[in-house]
């Protein structure tokens, strides 16, 4: 029987990607209504966006923040855009839980640098540096395209929530990968093909 961690791992994961395919969905179903996007203000506008509603076109509100932005007459293209970050998230997660289910199993009984481990961690690694840099560029595209849309272009630029997190945790899991694959003894290295091929691994 597998542990409940596993188990759990598993179920957590399969609750994030129906989370993310939901909200989509939800946002995709608003088209033609709001949609919020994250901007910047371009060079030599900021003082200018300090008074609420200045130059602000119909259908077009800025938040207090003035990070945030809602542009009215979303397309569905934005609006999936604009929460494919939370998407792209959850799809990684439930594919990263399948991945740590097999890696905790190995681990669990005793075999870490078991044949096909080294690549599993590095599917990880990929997994991570998707998620946490290709998606924020989603809702990127999204406020590019929502900005064009309502000739803002010129009074902001789209925002690119970059973090380095994700690439620093994309090393450190392509480090170990690279370390459970010097690990392994030379009897596994002769029997990884074999084990690849009647296992699937």
């Amino acid at each position: 029987m597998k542990p409940t961690v596993v188990n759990l791992m598993r179920y957590l994961g399969g609750l994030a990607a129906l989370w993310g395919i939901a909200y989509v969905i939800n946002g995709i179903t608003q088209a033609g209504a709001y949609v919020r996007i994250q901007v910047n203000p371009a060079a030599g506008t900021a003082d200018q966006l300090r008074l609420s509603g200045v130059n602000m076109p119909y259908g077009v509100k800025l938040d207090t923040d003035q990070l945030p932005v809602h542009a009215w007459g979303s397309t569905v293209l934005e609006q999936a855009l604009s929460r494919g970050d939370v998407l792209l998230a959850g799809l990684c997660a439930f594919a990263g839980a399948l991945l740590l289910e097999r890696l905790l199993m190995t681990f669990l009984q005793g075999r870490p640098f078991a044949p096909g481990n080294a690549a599993k961690v590095g599917r990880l690694a990929a997994l991570v540096v998707v998620a946490g840099v290709g998606g924020p560029l989603l809702p990127t595209i999204a406020a590019w395209m929502a900005l064009n849309r309502t000739a803002l272009a010129g009074t902001f630029t789209a925002a690119y929530d970059f973090s380095p997190v994700p690439p620093a945790i994309g090393l450190i899991l392509t480090a170990l990968a690279v370390f459970i694959r010097s690990g392994r003894t030379p009897e596994e290295e002769l029997t990884a093909p074999r084990l690849s091929r009647t296992t699937g691994s």
